[in-house]
Protein backbone atom coordinates (compact mmCIF):
# COMPACT_ATOMS: atom_id res chain seq x y z
CA UNK A 1 0.00 0.00 0.00
CA UNK A 2 1.35 3.58 -1.39
CA UNK A 3 0.01 6.48 0.59
CA UNK A 4 -0.15 9.34 -1.07
CA UNK A 5 0.55 12.86 0.29
CA UNK A 6 -0.92 15.21 -1.69
CA UNK A 7 -1.13 19.01 -0.36
CA UNK A 8 -4.01 18.95 1.13
CA UNK A 9 -3.65 15.58 2.69
CA UNK A 10 -0.15 17.24 4.07
CA UNK A 11 -1.62 19.84 5.78
CA UNK A 12 -4.01 17.58 7.05
CA UNK A 13 -1.11 15.20 8.70
CA UNK A 14 0.85 18.39 9.74
CA UNK A 15 -2.96 19.57 11.93
CA UNK A 16 -3.66 16.24 13.37
CA UNK A 17 0.27 15.64 14.17
CA UNK A 18 0.42 19.05 16.22
CA UNK A 19 -3.12 18.45 17.96
CA UNK A 20 -2.21 15.04 19.05
CA UNK A 21 1.35 16.00 19.95
CA UNK A 22 -0.10 19.11 21.96
CA UNK A 23 -3.20 16.58 23.17
CA UNK A 24 -0.28 14.41 24.45
CA UNK A 25 1.08 17.08 26.49
CA UNK A 26 -1.56 18.79 27.86
CA UNK A 27 -3.27 15.44 29.37
CA UNK A 28 1.11 14.71 30.92
CA UNK A 29 0.93 18.10 32.02
CA UNK A 30 -2.70 17.85 33.97
CA UNK A 31 -2.24 14.32 34.99
CA UNK A 32 0.95 15.47 36.89
CA UNK A 33 -0.31 18.59 38.48
CA UNK A 34 2.09 20.85 36.78
CA UNK A 35 1.55 24.44 37.07
CA UNK A 36 2.55 25.98 33.14
CA UNK A 37 3.77 29.05 34.68
CA UNK A 38 6.21 27.93 37.06
CA UNK A 39 7.51 25.83 34.41
CA UNK A 40 9.57 28.83 32.96
CA UNK A 41 11.51 31.91 34.06
CA UNK A 42 11.97 34.81 32.80
CA UNK A 43 15.67 35.14 31.55
CA UNK A 44 17.16 39.39 32.39
CA UNK A 45 19.19 39.36 30.10
CA UNK A 46 17.54 38.23 27.31
CA UNK A 47 14.19 39.25 28.20
CA UNK A 48 12.24 35.57 27.15
CA UNK A 49 10.75 33.12 29.71
CA UNK A 50 12.87 29.72 29.21
CA UNK A 51 11.55 26.40 30.78
CA UNK A 52 13.01 25.28 34.15
CA UNK A 53 11.55 22.13 34.98
CA UNK A 54 13.11 19.32 33.84
CA UNK A 55 9.56 17.35 34.27
CA UNK A 56 8.27 19.32 32.08
CA UNK A 57 10.51 19.23 29.13
CA UNK A 58 10.39 15.64 29.68
CA UNK A 59 6.97 15.65 28.54
CA UNK A 60 7.45 17.98 26.51
CA UNK A 61 10.21 15.78 24.25
CA UNK A 62 7.41 12.71 24.56
CA UNK A 63 4.42 14.81 23.35
CA UNK A 64 6.91 15.66 20.37
CA UNK A 65 7.60 11.94 19.89
CA UNK A 66 3.83 11.14 20.01
CA UNK A 67 3.38 13.94 17.09
CA UNK A 68 5.96 12.56 14.99
CA UNK A 69 4.40 9.18 14.81
CA UNK A 70 1.88 9.31 12.25
CA UNK A 71 3.97 11.13 9.47
CA UNK A 72 6.83 8.12 10.71
CA UNK A 73 4.34 5.16 9.59
CA UNK A 74 3.43 7.21 6.05
CA UNK A 75 7.07 7.25 5.58
CA UNK A 76 8.54 4.11 6.63
CA UNK A 77 5.09 2.48 4.43
CA UNK A 78 5.98 5.01 1.39
CA UNK A 79 9.63 3.16 1.64
CA UNK A 80 8.83 -0.12 1.90
CA UNK A 81 6.42 -0.06 -1.27
CA UNK A 82 9.10 1.95 -3.24
CA UNK A 83 11.64 -1.08 -2.35
CA UNK A 84 9.21 -3.33 -3.25
CA UNK A 85 9.01 -2.65 -6.37
CA UNK A 86 12.22 -1.34 -6.79
CA UNK A 87 13.41 -5.36 -5.99
CA UNK A 88 10.30 -7.06 -7.92
CA UNK A 89 11.08 -4.88 -11.29
CA UNK A 90 13.90 -6.61 -12.89
CA UNK A 91 11.62 -10.22 -12.04
CA UNK A 92 8.59 -8.73 -13.41
CA UNK A 93 10.31 -7.64 -16.42
CA UNK A 94 12.07 -11.54 -17.10
CA UNK A 95 8.63 -12.83 -16.62
CA UNK A 96 7.43 -10.88 -19.34
CA UNK A 97 9.86 -11.80 -21.76
CA UNK A 98 9.75 -15.73 -20.68
CA UNK A 99 5.64 -15.19 -21.63
CA UNK A 100 6.52 -12.81 -24.92
CA UNK A 101 9.13 -15.93 -26.00
CA UNK A 102 6.50 -18.63 -25.38
CA UNK A 103 4.11 -17.04 -28.14
CA UNK A 104 2.03 -14.91 -25.72
CA UNK A 105 1.37 -11.18 -26.84
CA UNK A 106 2.25 -8.25 -24.77
CA UNK A 107 -0.98 -7.98 -23.11
CA UNK A 108 -1.44 -11.41 -22.80
CA UNK A 109 2.03 -11.69 -20.62
CA UNK A 110 1.13 -8.25 -18.89
CA UNK A 111 -2.41 -10.36 -17.80
CA UNK A 112 -0.31 -13.42 -16.95
CA UNK A 113 2.48 -11.82 -14.98
CA UNK A 114 -0.37 -9.53 -13.01
CA UNK A 115 -2.36 -13.00 -12.40
CA UNK A 116 0.75 -15.02 -11.19
CA UNK A 117 2.92 -12.28 -8.63
CA UNK A 118 1.46 -10.48 -5.61
CA UNK A 119 3.70 -7.75 -5.48
CA UNK A 120 2.50 -3.78 -5.77
CA UNK A 121 4.11 -3.71 -9.22
CA UNK A 122 2.19 -6.82 -10.56
CA UNK A 123 -1.12 -4.94 -8.75
CA UNK A 124 -0.93 -2.49 -11.06
CA UNK A 125 -0.38 -5.19 -13.99
CA UNK A 126 -3.25 -6.58 -12.76
CA UNK A 127 -5.34 -3.31 -13.28
CA UNK A 128 -3.85 -2.68 -16.77
CA UNK A 129 -5.38 -6.28 -17.60
CA UNK A 130 -8.48 -5.69 -16.63
CA UNK A 131 -9.14 -2.08 -18.31
CA UNK A 132 -7.90 -3.71 -21.63
CA UNK A 133 -10.39 -6.63 -20.81
CA UNK A 134 -12.81 -3.76 -20.91
CA UNK A 135 -11.23 -2.94 -24.38
CA UNK A 136 -9.03 -0.23 -23.33
CA UNK A 137 -5.56 0.14 -25.87
CA UNK A 138 -2.70 -1.10 -24.36
CA UNK A 139 -0.71 2.07 -23.78
CA UNK A 140 -3.74 4.00 -22.31
CA UNK A 141 -4.71 1.04 -19.90
CA UNK A 142 -1.19 0.73 -18.62
CA UNK A 143 -1.45 4.66 -17.88
CA UNK A 144 -4.19 4.70 -16.42
CA UNK A 145 -3.49 1.71 -14.01
CA UNK A 146 -0.54 3.51 -12.68
CA UNK A 147 -1.73 7.13 -12.38
CA UNK A 148 -3.11 6.30 -8.82
CA UNK A 149 0.44 5.78 -7.75
CA UNK A 150 2.33 9.01 -8.24
CA UNK A 151 5.94 7.77 -8.27
CA UNK A 152 8.66 8.46 -10.87
CA UNK A 153 9.75 4.75 -11.16
CA UNK A 154 6.78 3.61 -11.54
CA UNK A 155 6.03 6.23 -14.64
CA UNK A 156 9.55 5.15 -16.23
CA UNK A 157 8.51 1.32 -15.78
CA UNK A 158 5.00 2.41 -17.55
CA UNK A 159 7.64 4.18 -20.37
CA UNK A 160 9.35 1.44 -20.60
CA UNK A 161 6.34 -0.64 -21.38
CA UNK A 162 5.11 1.39 -23.61
CA UNK A 163 8.67 1.62 -25.38
CA UNK A 164 8.69 -2.23 -25.62
CA UNK A 165 4.94 -2.74 -27.03
CA UNK A 166 5.81 -0.03 -29.45
CA UNK A 167 8.72 -1.69 -31.15
CA UNK A 168 6.69 -4.79 -31.66
CA UNK A 169 9.77 -7.20 -32.80
CA UNK A 170 12.38 -6.06 -30.67
CA UNK A 171 9.87 -6.29 -27.12
CA UNK A 172 12.17 -8.99 -25.80
CA UNK A 173 15.43 -7.14 -26.37
CA UNK A 174 13.96 -3.90 -25.47
CA UNK A 175 12.53 -5.99 -22.10
CA UNK A 176 16.07 -7.54 -21.33
CA UNK A 177 17.86 -4.46 -21.11
CA UNK A 178 15.49 -2.35 -18.90
CA UNK A 179 15.79 -5.54 -16.40
CA UNK A 180 19.33 -5.93 -16.36
CA UNK A 181 19.17 -2.08 -16.07
CA UNK A 182 16.83 -2.07 -13.38
CA UNK A 183 18.67 -5.00 -11.51
CA UNK A 184 22.34 -3.27 -11.76
CA UNK A 185 20.55 -0.03 -9.84
CA UNK A 186 19.04 -2.40 -7.13
CA UNK A 187 22.47 -3.86 -6.91
CA UNK A 188 23.90 -0.59 -6.37
CA UNK A 189 21.67 0.86 -4.06
CA UNK A 190 22.16 -2.30 -1.53
CA UNK A 191 25.87 -1.81 -1.97
CA UNK A 192 25.31 1.86 -1.02
CA UNK A 193 23.00 1.51 1.94
CA UNK A 194 25.00 -1.12 2.81
CA UNK A 195 28.19 1.03 2.77
CA UNK A 196 26.23 4.13 4.93
CA UNK A 197 24.54 2.08 7.16
CA UNK A 198 27.87 2.47 10.08
CA UNK A 199 27.59 6.47 9.35
CA UNK A 200 24.23 6.41 10.54
CA UNK A 201 24.73 4.41 12.99
CA UNK A 202 27.39 6.81 14.35
CA UNK A 203 24.53 9.26 14.37
CA UNK A 204 22.53 6.74 16.73
CA UNK A 205 25.55 6.31 18.91
CA UNK A 206 26.42 10.17 19.37
CA UNK A 207 22.35 10.85 20.50
CA UNK A 208 23.30 8.40 22.92
CA UNK A 209 26.41 9.84 23.94
CA UNK A 210 25.09 13.17 24.35
CA UNK A 211 22.11 12.16 26.39
CA UNK A 212 24.74 10.22 29.10
CA UNK A 213 26.69 13.37 29.10
CA UNK A 214 24.04 15.88 29.45
CA UNK A 215 23.12 13.68 32.61
CA UNK A 216 26.36 13.40 34.15
CA UNK A 217 27.17 17.39 33.67
CA UNK A 218 23.78 18.43 35.12
CA UNK A 219 23.90 15.55 38.12
CA UNK A 220 27.17 15.03 38.98
CA UNK A 221 28.81 18.53 38.05
CA UNK A 222 26.63 21.39 38.16
CA UNK A 223 24.94 19.85 41.33
CA UNK A 224 28.35 19.32 42.83
CA UNK A 225 29.14 22.46 41.70
CA UNK A 226 25.69 24.18 43.27
CA UNK A 227 25.79 22.10 46.86
CA UNK A 228 29.53 24.18 47.13
CA UNK A 229 28.10 27.50 46.22
CA UNK A 230 25.20 26.86 48.95
CA UNK A 231 27.91 26.08 51.86
CA UNK A 232 29.75 28.90 50.93
CA UNK A 233 29.68 32.40 52.70
CA UNK A 234 32.53 34.33 51.49
CA UNK A 235 32.63 33.84 48.18
CA UNK A 236 32.92 37.31 46.35
CA UNK A 237 29.64 38.13 43.83
CA UNK A 238 28.27 34.91 45.10
CA UNK A 239 24.36 36.36 44.60
CA UNK A 240 25.49 36.89 41.22
CA UNK A 241 26.66 32.63 40.64
CA UNK A 242 24.05 31.17 42.32
CA UNK A 243 21.07 33.52 40.63
CA UNK A 244 22.29 31.83 37.84
CA UNK A 245 23.17 28.22 38.95
CA UNK A 246 19.67 26.93 38.24
CA UNK A 247 19.63 23.16 37.47
CA UNK A 248 16.45 22.57 36.53
CA UNK A 249 16.93 25.25 33.47
CA UNK A 250 20.64 24.08 32.91
CA UNK A 251 18.62 20.74 32.15
CA UNK A 252 16.16 22.00 30.10
CA UNK A 253 18.69 23.77 28.08
CA UNK A 254 20.35 20.45 27.59
CA UNK A 255 17.48 18.53 26.50
CA UNK A 256 16.69 21.17 24.11
CA UNK A 257 20.09 20.43 22.82
CA UNK A 258 18.97 16.67 22.32
CA UNK A 259 16.14 17.57 20.33
CA UNK A 260 18.16 19.76 17.68
CA UNK A 261 20.47 16.79 17.76
CA UNK A 262 17.96 14.59 17.04
CA UNK A 263 15.95 16.66 14.60
CA UNK A 264 18.83 17.09 12.17
CA UNK A 265 20.87 14.01 13.13
CA UNK A 266 17.63 12.32 11.37
CA UNK A 267 17.54 14.61 8.79
CA UNK A 268 21.38 14.34 7.80
CA UNK A 269 20.22 9.95 8.34
CA UNK A 270 17.99 10.33 6.12
CA UNK A 271 19.34 12.04 3.12
CA UNK A 272 22.68 9.47 3.94
CA UNK A 273 20.29 6.71 3.21
CA UNK A 274 17.78 7.22 1.19
CA UNK A 275 18.89 10.84 -0.62
CA UNK A 276 15.79 12.32 0.70
CA UNK A 277 15.26 14.54 3.88
CA UNK A 278 11.44 13.50 4.14
CA UNK A 279 13.23 9.84 4.85
CA UNK A 280 15.26 11.38 7.74
CA UNK A 281 11.65 11.70 9.82
CA UNK A 282 11.90 8.20 10.93
CA UNK A 283 15.36 8.84 12.07
CA UNK A 284 14.27 11.63 13.71
CA UNK A 285 11.25 9.63 15.93
CA UNK A 286 13.65 6.80 16.94
CA UNK A 287 16.36 9.29 18.11
CA UNK A 288 14.15 11.21 20.26
CA UNK A 289 12.42 8.04 21.14
CA UNK A 290 16.27 6.74 22.31
CA UNK A 291 16.69 10.35 23.84
CA UNK A 292 13.84 10.32 25.80
CA UNK A 293 13.86 6.53 27.00
CA UNK A 294 17.64 7.12 27.85
CA UNK A 295 16.76 10.01 30.05
CA UNK A 296 14.39 8.53 32.14
CA UNK A 297 16.44 5.76 32.85
CA UNK A 298 19.67 7.31 33.59
CA UNK A 299 16.98 9.47 36.26
CA UNK A 300 15.65 5.68 37.34
CA UNK A 301 19.11 4.14 37.80
CA UNK A 302 20.54 7.38 39.57
CA UNK A 303 17.55 7.42 41.76
CA UNK A 304 18.29 3.65 42.88
CA UNK A 305 21.68 3.99 43.40
CA UNK A 306 21.40 7.75 45.46
CA UNK A 307 18.91 5.50 47.73
CA UNK A 308 21.41 2.42 47.82
CA UNK A 309 23.93 4.40 48.92
CA UNK A 310 21.80 6.64 51.21
CA UNK A 311 23.21 10.00 49.08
Amino acid sequence: MYIQLTPMRKVALIIGSLTLSLACLLSLISLRGINFKDSFMLLPDVNIYFPKSPEFMNYLMIAFVIGLLPYTVIVIINDIYIDNIRKNVPIVLRELVEGLRSGLTMPQAVERVGRRRKDPLSRILRQAALLMSLGMPFDEAIERAAKKVRIPLIHRIVTTLKLAYMSGGKAVEVLETAASIYSSLWAYENERRASIREYVLIVYISIVVMVLVSFMIVNFFLKSFAETIARSTTIPGMPTITGFLILGVYDCLLKIACIIEAIFGGLIAGKMSRGKLSSGVPHMFFLLLIAVIEWNMLHIIGGFLRGFLGT
